[in-house]
């Protein structure tokens, strides 16, 4: 990830993936294609942290004082009971437990559910993107790479092949466009994943 310059953070675009279209989706998920899995992580950790610092410190300003974690003989551990209580929270997110103990005692629950819910689909579409280029045909998944993996231009993957531009944007037109409609296809099975409960997904 040293190639990114900042460590990315929640914004708009994360925020309200889910409510965006499949184009602009797809153009998010490109511009991060190459470092995917580490800002996917990143918005991870950073969500988990989040939620973790708003249970405690409500429950702290409610006077409770939490459950009381025994290590070894009955010495009490608080790194052990914060520890435990993040991996309660990181199941939450991966499981989307929505409706029992993950947005118990925070500030903004619907905040935290559009975030746990981007974080699923972008997960997903990712990987129909993945799949769907397994699918191309050999040039056209180098020319794929080479645009969006390897940041390459028009001109330049143009020159090295001896075509006209107008070539290499017609063919990568019609890869986004074959992308773009998995991803719509893909869309309509996740909603009703979701609806049904069965949704569930690993790191």
């Amino acid at each position: 990830m040293n190639e990114i310059k900042k460590r990315p953070s929640w914004d708009k675009r994360y925020t309200e993936y889910c409510f965006k279209p499949p184009k602009e989706r797809m153009r998010i998920l490109l511009t991060d294609f190459k470092w995917f899995d580490e800002i996917w992580k990143a918005l991870f950790d950073e969500l988990a942290d989040s939620i973790y610092e708003q249970k405690e410190y409500n429950r702290k300003s409610g006077g409770d004082i939490g459950v009381r974690v025994q290590s070894s003989g009955s010495k009490y551990s608080p790194t052990e009971s914060k520890a435990i209580c993040h991996m309660e929270i990181e199941d939450g997110i991966l499981n989307c437990d929505l409706l029992t103990g993950l947005l118990v005692g925070v500030d903004n629950p619907n905040e935290i559910s559009k975030k746990v819910y981007a974080l699923h689909f972008m997960k997903e579409e990712v990987n129909v993107i993945i799949r769907e280029l397994t699918l191309l045909s050999a040039s056209d998944r180098k020319l794929f790479m080479n645009c969006v993996y390897y940041g390459k231009t028009i001109d330049e993957i143009a020159k090295d092949q001896y075509v006209e531009k107008s070539s290499i944007s017609t063919r990568l037109w019609r890869i986004k466009k074959c992308l773009r409609r998995a991803l719509i296809i893909d869309l309509s099975k996740e909603v009703e994943r979701f609806e049904e409960g069965s949704f569930k997904w690993d790191m």
